[in-house]
């Protein structure tokens, strides 16, 4: 719920586009099979505020066609709700998807113009079809963390309403950065954006182990393959997925006219515990950090969900090795993925 202004601004840059958004909404409660009050008044108050949302998008002519999930979860313990299941997220708002491509873009990504205008180009439309096995990465940047909030915003707008001349000055002069460079560069280094930044034609990117680009591909490949609903929180949920992609002999291809770029936030209480970076006083932060007794050691709770991604991320890229992985996705997806006409 606290992204609702990045949906809103993504909304805006794709006009007549479709665009499925899946909303997560925790709801704790200690005990009972029935939701208590302040639960009930909680999704009520939840529910006006997407209404809202909806109806002025959908009263805007140059914003997206928005489909809006709200998806609740009941828990007893803070920190899992804390823990954004982001692929079982992913995987919702993927069926509610009823175009022959897709693109899973992150709600606080931006894209640049040029790609509203090759969604708007039927035949550009008609070749990424053809190309079904193909996913097509959208290099993504972000601004430089030196940055003051009002210039790295606007780094943000000029990356994005500018030609790719624009984005490699800002990346010169240290205003841009490729995304995650400094984190987890093995993420988009494959890409090889100096490679990008002067190609006029699609290339073949070749895949690394680590790689978790964001673009497009066909629905029936991501339905085929989607995202594994084990994985919540920050860690391996997309890297295990584009593998699985590769496991199924999709390959990557760089578009050399389009790009994503990152709109500062502030982090998760997952990300920013890995970061490094934690805010004073966040309850969500202080959930996850809860010392457990864990078969002999003390730990905490992130610390657990650190260690459970990591090893099911191993099991499954082991698993793809042995050619025997099917992501775990729970029978409500494989129930509509059976029944939903669109499908």
């Amino acid at each position: 719920m606290d992204r609702l202004n990045h949906l809103e601004s993504l909304c805006q840059m794709l006009p007549g586009s479709s665009v499925s958004a899946a909303v997560y909404l925790p709801l704790v409660q200690t005990q009972g099979t029935f939701l208590i009050n302040r639960n009930i008044l909680l999704i009520q108050e939840n529910k006006a505020t997407l209404q809202e949302l909806f109806t002025r998008l959908e009263t805007n002519p140059d914003a997206c066609s928005l489909r809006l999930l709200l998806l609740t979860e009941i828990t007893a313990d803070r920190a899992v709700a804390s823990l954004v299941p982001i692929n079982a997220l992913r995987n919702a708002a993927l069926l509610a998807i009823r175009t022959p491509l897709v693109a899973m873009i992150d709600v606080d990504l931006a894209v640049s113009d040029s790609l509203k205008r090759i969604l708007a180009d039927p035949n550009r439309i008609e070749a990424l079809q053809r190309a079904a096995t193909t996913f097509w990465v959208l290099p993504a940047w972000e601004a430089e963390t030196h940055l003051t909030p009002e210039d790295a915003h606007n780094t943000v707008l000029s990356a994005v309403k500018g030609d790719k001349q624009r984005v490699s000055m800002l990346w010169q002069s240290r205003h841009l950065r490729t995304f995650s460079e400094d984190i987890f560069p093995q993420g988009h280094n494959a890409t090889d954006y100096r490679r990008w930044l002067g190609a006029d034609q699609p290339y073949r990117v070749r895949y690394a182990r680590g790689y978790e680009p964001w673009g497009i591909t066909s629905r029936e490949r991501y339905t085929r393959m989607p995202y594994d609903i084990r994985f919540r929180g920050c860690f391996r949920d997309k890297v295990t997925q584009v593998a699985s992609l590769a496991y199924t002999n999709t390959s990557f291809a760089a578009l050399p006219d389009a790009w994503l770029v990152h709109q500062p936030h502030r982090l998760s209480a997952a990300a920013s515990i890995a970061t490094g970076r934690v805010a004073a006083g966040s309850n969500r932060v202080q959930a996850l950090q809860q010392i457990v007794y864990y078969r002999g050691i003390n730990t905490t709770k992130f610390m657990l969900h650190k260690a459970h991604s990591l090893v099911t991320s191993d099991e499954a890229l082991g698993a793809m090795a042995s050619g025997r992985y099917e992501p775990a996705v729970g029978a409500q997806f494989r129930n509509c993925r059976a029944s939903l006409p669109w499908l």
